[in-house]
């Protein structure tokens, strides 16, 4: 891309992150992470959706649907009808 660009020199490339970099960089975010909560509006915009507010966690209503008439193998664990 840079060929194309007259005057514009490739950025160097960034150096590999240490493993110590990386857990810093876990942390950080573990600390600062926003608390995630389902909207109202996404159960509404998305009428296929299912949210156990005890179980916390949604599902799909059709997934779950295909997998009681057996149309899902049961083997392969499947987050939208276990619920994610």
């Amino acid at each position: 891309m840079w060929n194309f660009i007259p005057g514009v020199v490739e950025p160097p490339p960034k150096k590999p992150k240490t493993n110590e970099e990386k857990l810093e960089v876990q942390r950080k975010y573990e600390k600062d992470k926003r608390d995630q909560t389902v909207l109202d509006s996404w159960v509404k915009e998305f009428n296929w959706v299912d949210y156990n507010s005890t179980q916390i966690h949604m599902t799909c209503r059709i997934c779950v649907k295909y997998f009681a008439e057996g149309r899902v193998d049961e083997d392969e664990g499947h987050s939208y009808v276990t619920g994610v």
